[in-house]
């Protein structure tokens, strides 16, 4: 569920792309899964996980946009664009570009806020999705059971979902075209883990927060 979603969040107007990444991922973790500690990555799949540095990078700006809605909403303030990029930026800049903001990987992002509000605009239809990516925190794989591999699966499907429902009810998002996660649901799910910006940016967005008001 986790290799689905993020091959939309990539490619959020190409279905064609989306399968293909999707195919090349699942591969990839079954590698890393079988390997365990002596998984290396592939060749094939590092070359692309360069190419789409910069649209991960971007991702990662639309999701911290998306957690600065649900930030401003949740102080009694009215969310817009404008606030939330300003937001945005201001913890890019005090992360400094390229930070991981707390989570597994680096994303490169520009935090200008010009740049910022073009790249939500671009990706804001899968704005639910990256800041699940942001704010995820799976064990390590090596130290996962198979049993709980699913289960971290549906984590990440009802996260994304939960953050879905939480911006459509702080903004009108008539015009995102979201990606809906509102389908049949497995059962499983009320098993599963949800993760929010507790555990994601949430300590430096409330510096930026801080700091814009001071």
């Amino acid at each position: 569920m986790r290799g689905w979603l993020l091959a939309i969040a990539h490619f959020p107007n190409s279905l064609y792309d989306a399968e293909l990444f999707f195919w090349l991922w699942q591969n990839e973790q079954e590698r890393m899964r079988d390997c365990r500690e002596e998984y290396t990555e592939s060749e094939v799949f590092r070359a692309a996980s360069n190419r789409l540095k910069k649209r991960r990078g971007q991702g990662a700006v639309t999701g911290l946009v998306a957690i600065s809605y649900l930030f401003l909403k949740d102080r009694g303030l009215r969310p817009s664009l404008e606030k939330a990029s300003r937001i945005a930026s201001e913890v890019i800049y005090l992360s400094g570009e390229g930070s991981v903001l707390g989570t597994p990987d680096t994303f490169a992002m520009v935090g200008d806020q010009a740049s910022v509000k073009a790249a939500f605009r671009a990706n804001r239809s899968v704005a639910h999705i990256w800041a699940t990516e942001l704010c995820f925190r799976p064990p390590r794989i090596e130290q996962q059971q198979e049993s709980s591999i699913l289960l971290d699966e549906l984590s990440y499907y009802w996260s994304a979902k939960v953050f879905q429902e939480r911006i459509e009810a702080a903004t009108d998002t008539r015009d995102w075209l979201v990606w809906s996660l509102s389908g049949v649901e497995p059962l499983e799910l009320e098993q599963a883990t949800t993760y929010d910006e507790r555990s994601g940016p949430i300590d430096v967005i409330e510096q930026a927060f801080e700091s814009l008001s001071s």
